[in-house]
C-alpha cells in the first residue's frame, strides 16, 4: 500500500498512548530515501521543538488492553484544550 495517499490534514492530534496534543504541520520526504515524514510539533502556542515521525508510523493503529485505536486521533483544525503538554 502506498502511503503517500494516506489522508492527513493539517491540525490538531491526540496521541493516544500518552494523551499529549500535538499540532501537523506538513508531510515531507527524507532527504536520503524519499520516506514520507509528518512533521508536528506540541500544541502549546510559545512553540516546541518540531518532530518528525514516518508517515505510515503516525498513521498506524495501535492496541491497548485488547483495542484497536489510531496512535494519533485527528481534533480538528482548531486548538483544543490539552489533557497533557509534551514534556520534552
Amino acid at each position: 500500500m502506498d502511503t503517500t495517499q494516506e489522508p492527513l490534514v493539517n491540525g490538531f492530534y491526540r496521541q493516544h498512548d500518552t494523551g499529549c496534543v500535538y499540532r501537523v504541520i506538513s508531510i515531507s520526504r527524507h532527504i536520503a530515501n524519499e520516506l514520507p515524514l509528518v512533521i508536528y510539533c506540541g500544541a502549546k502556542e510559545n512553540g516546541d521543538k518540531s518532530l518528525a515521525r514516518p508517515l505510515s508510523s503516525f498513521l498506524c493503529d495501535i492496541i491497548t488492553d485488547g483495542k484497536r485505536e489510531p496512535r494519533f486521533a485527528y481534533l480538528g483544525m482548531h486548538t483544543p484544550a490539552p489533557e497533557k503538554t509534551p514534556t520534552q
